[in-house]
């Protein structure tokens, strides 16, 4: 729910409205995502920006992905490992006063 007083952002990783999530997804490249072929089968993950799924180690707990090369931001800087990781950390980590919605 979308309090009127606060509209919501395109933040895909903090929005959870389907109007707001759809039309910001365009703007966004993700590390792994549903296979568009069957997006209803939630195990069958495909890479976006990741080069090939990696296999997990240390019992599960570690996965080691490789970006393609050549990615860019609408800026023209190249994407590279620190900025997936910062991503990553403002997802799990945000600052304070950022809500994110985790679905329960």
């Amino acid at each position: 729910m979308i309090p009127a007083d606060a509209p919501p952002s395109f933040d895909a990783h903090r929005e959870e409205t389907y109007a707001t999530i759809h039309s910001a997804a365009p703007f966004y490249s993700v590390l792994i995502r549903a296979n568009p072929d069957d997006p209803g089968k939630t195990d069958d993950l495909v890479c976006d920006l990741c080069t090939a799924m990696p296999k997990p180690t240390d019992d599960g707990k570690t996965y080691s992905f490789r970006i393609r090369e050549g990615v860019q931001f609408a800026d023209g800087s190249p994407l590279t490992a620190a900025d997936v990781a910062a991503s990553w950390n403002e997802i799990i980590f945000p600052l304070q006063g950022i809500i994110r919605l985790v679905p329960a």
